[in-house]
């Protein structure tokens, strides 16, 4: 029968590396520092009463040095073979959904979906808990770590340990928590590693900016979140089209205000010119924030939408975007052939015909539905000198509308305000410096170690003994 395998994840000071070197009979070192002292992977075969398992101890997931070198060995470590269990590992703390469950999320957020049926929850220091009337034992607050954690995350497989819980025991609590579990192989694109993992630490005064720059993100959220909800309140003074057509805009609308208000000054400030790792590592880290901002703004208003904008079958391969102007259309009746950009349907009086552009204005500091009416250029709108907010629509140039460009899916969905972080990622991935960047890096991580006969890192002692052999693959 095939060994089970697992792999121990969690944040700098856990208490992985302790598990491990308890469990496996290892010396890794586990001293208390400011960052991982676990800087590679290592596994061991455990033996104990004739039963086995295959269990991985590496670097935590929130290194204040060099995060980029610890999130690609995790990678590695995630990857390197088919895993029956991924042991999340959290610190015991009375305060179980603010801070165990935080903990929880930052650290299994670096996991795909296939993964998360393969997680447990391992919590360590248990020996901190102490008593009081709502929890009088221990066993009580186990029971409500193990409710909290199945309501919050539907995790189901917790095993606890402290400072005194004896090797054997402690194995077969996680032995039978991944035993009956199916392998499964995890891999990452390029896009997706850089989506789940860390690849910049922000320390010193760097953590002000980010500080003051997710405050900037919330506080432009919080506009659009109460925008929408007064166009909630107040919709039944709109007709439903307007209702809907207002929503595409503010989810438009919201994209296009934190890229222009939080992304492009702070490249502006930092430099357009990325020239360093560690320049590209910020770039992306801001966009996964700002990603992750709209994202959950968007699946709000999403509520209330009629047809879901995320729907392939739809019609945007009816959109074209216009080979004079760059003007994008979504074509509502005709044919494919000749046509002047800035037509509009045929279906109405051209005498009293009157375009309006839906977007959302500032209106004493608070987001509220607005519009500007829109005209196509004529002779005698420009005789007349239209007022300001008469703008004209496309360029009045032929085209053939078959012949115009698609707009291509990065450029349509960030359109619609449906741009997925791998799109946002490509550039980054394709420029030629940041790859130079990146292969250049990764050279120098070597994401696996051995360990020698005393269970110690054989790198990390390799020069106090001339003695030292590979230690055979073996128990405990």
């Amino acid at each position: 029968m095939e060994d089970p395998t697992a792999i121990m994840i969690g944040k700098v000071g856990v208490g992985k590396t302790t598990i491990f070197n308890k469990v496996c009979d290892a010396n890794r070192d586990a001293d208390i520092t400011d960052d991982s002292c676990t800087r590679q992977f290592v596994s061991k075969k455990v033996f104990y009463d004739g039963m086995s398992m295959v269990l991985y101890d590496g670097p935590g997931c929130n290194s204040k040095e060099d995060a980029y070198a610890h999130s690609f060995v995790l990678r590695h470590g995630l990857t390197c073979e088919p895993l029956n269990g991924v042991f999340v590992t959290v610190e015991y703390n009375p305060r179980i959904r603010n801070n165990m469950g935080g903990d929880f999320y930052e650290v299994a957020k670096i996991l795909k979906k296939e993964a998360y049926d393969h997680i447990v929850v391992l919590v360590t220091k248990m020996d901190q808990f102490h008593a009081d009337s709502k929890f009088p034992t221990r066993a009580s607050m186990e029971a409500h770590i193990r409710k909290s954690f199945q309501a919050d995350y539907g995790m189901n497989r917790v095993v606890f340990s402290n400072a005194t819980s004896n090797a054997w025991m402690l194995f077969d609590d996680m032995r039978k928590a991944i035993a009956k579990l199916p392998k499964v192989q995890l891999s990452y694109t390029d896009e997706e590693f850089m989506e789940h993992f860390d690849l910049k630490a922000w320390k010193g005064r760097e953590q002000f900016d980010l500080h003051r720059l997710k405050k900037h993100i919330k506080k432009l959220c919080a506009q659009f979140e109460e925008g929408l909800r007064h166009l909630v309140a107040t919709r039944h003074m709109l007709s439903p089209q307007e209702v809907q057509d207002y929503i595409y805009a503010i989810i438009q609308q919201n994209r296009m205000e934190l890229e222009e208000n939080v992304y492009q000054p702070f490249l502006h400030r930092n430099g357009e010119n990325e020239i360093a790792f560690d320049d590209y590592a910020a770039s992306i880290e801001l966009q996964k924030l700002i990603h992750r901002a709209h994202s959950d703004f968007r699946n709000e208003a999403k509520r209330y939408l009629l047809v879901n904008p995320d729907n392939t079958n739809d019609w945007r391969n009816a959109i074209r975007r216009c080979q004079h102007c760059r003007e994008v259309w979504v074509k509502v009746e005709g044919c494919d052939g000749a046509t002047t950009c800035g037509a509009r349907p045929s279906g109405r009086d051209a005498s009293s015909t009157a375009y309006y552009r839906l977007l959302w204005e500032r209106v004493e500091g608070k987001l509220r539905p607005g519009k500007f009416l829109m005209k196509p250029q004529t002779s005698d709108t420009k005789k007349t000198n239209a007022a300001a907010n008469q703008k004209p629509i496309g360029c009045g140039k032929s085209i053939v509308w078959s012949d115009q460009a698609v707009v291509p899916p990065c450029q349509l969905d960030c359109l619609f305000s449906t741009q997925q972080l791998e799109n946002i990622l490509s550039s980054f991935k394709m420029d030629k410096q940041f790859q130079m960047l990146k292969n250049r890096k990764e050279k120098e991580i070597q994401p696996f170690g051995e360990l020698d006969e005393k269970g110690r890192d054989k790198k990390q002692y390799a020069g106090r003994s001339a003695n030292l052999t590979s230690a055979p693959v073996g128990g405990c």
